[in-house]
């Protein structure tokens, strides 16, 4: 399912703990937190949401909407790597 749209009203854990073993997942990470550039917001956004959401799989992680022009390339750029790492498996290790 994609998108998964906050400004929509669609809630993330609410759609992956009714339909989570049935239907794959994509989005749902708020695309207003990544344009406040506000790093401890996006951090929050996704510790709240991601270890839920990839629960027994099925999810790919992304925003809510298209990326805006407002959103810093440094703020995706963290967005990316910091979501991957808590969505990790192996408690964010990298393997050797």
């Amino acid at each position: 399912m994609q998108p998964i749209e906050v400004k929509a009203g669609m809630d993330l854990l609410r759609i992956k703990k009714n339909y989570g073993e049935k239907i794959a997942l994509i989005g749902g990470m708020d695309e207003r937190v990544l344009e406040s550039n506000d790093l401890a917001a996006v951090r929050r956004e996704l510790e709240t949401k991601v270890p839920a959401a990839m629960a027994g799989g099925g999810y790919v992680l992304q925003v809510d909407h298209s990326v805006s022009n407002l959103v810093n390339y440094e703020t995706y750029k963290f967005f990316v790597e910091t979501g991957l790492k808590i969505g990790r498996t192996d408690g964010g290790k990298a393997r050797r």
